[in-house]
């Protein structure tokens, strides 16, 4: 299944009028957290269907999202599993590894795993959910169509994003399957917007600080 790494639209948009905040707005922060790195070994076949790209490897980096609306943070994303972390994933496809776990980041920002109120997932693959189960009390947030595979397939792909998804799956978590957009915290500054294809529940995020 091919991969799209770019899973987050981020619009710095200050200039714009109709997405300046109100004066009493809370203050929006906005962190990205490295969730892995990537050598896509077949890049051309993975990421164009007419093969544009010349043959041969391409370095790719995978990237997660800490965003703190007020005294409200959320999580975008959480990379690939931290069982990578000194044991890379290798095979005739890719390379997969990672430096540094999501919670030894956030905990350089000062920020605890209970803290972060709302966990959202932009599609289901493995190199996005991998880190989920480390926020057991946050608001799972993914796309409808995505959620009702998880639920429903027995296709193999499945497995792993399942695993990491275990906790919500199996109704211990709160969780919002977006049927559509999602404005997260009400006030037009963090949406998640439906962007099916990539995975029947692809969504990005927007982001207007």
């Amino acid at each position: 299944m091919k991969r799209m790494l770019a899973t987050i639209l981020l619009a710095l948009v200050a200039t714009m009028s109709s997405a300046q905040p109100k004066a009493d707005a809370p203050p929006l922060e906005l962190w990205r957290l490295d969730c892995g790195e990537f050598v896509m070994k077949r890049f051309g076949a993975w990421f164009s269907d007419t093969y544009q790209y010349p043959p041969g490897p391409r370095p790719l980096v995978g990237s997660c999202y800490l965003i703190r609306h007020g005294d409200k943070y959320m999580l975008w994303d959480t990379g690939m599993t931290d069982e990578r972390i000194g044991r890379p994933l290798d095979n005739d496809q890719q390379t997969q590894s990672l430096k540094v776990s999501v919670l030894d980041q956030l905990a350089r920002v000062g920020v605890k795993p209970e803290q972060i109120g709302i966990v959202g997932i932009s599609h289901f693959h493995s190199d996005h959910t991998g880190q989920a189960r480390h926020f057991p009390s946050a608001k799972l947030v993914i796309g409808a169509n995505d959620w009702e595979a998880l639920k429903t397939s027995n296709h193999p792909g499945l497995a792993d994003p399942k695993a990491h998804l275990a906790h919500w799956l199996g109704g211990k978590g709160s969780v919002v399957p977006a049927a559509g957009d999602v404005d997260i915290f009400h006030d037009g500054r963090v949406v998640m917007v439906a962007m099916p294809g990539h995975t029947p529940g692809h969504s990005r995020l927007l982001v207007r600080v």
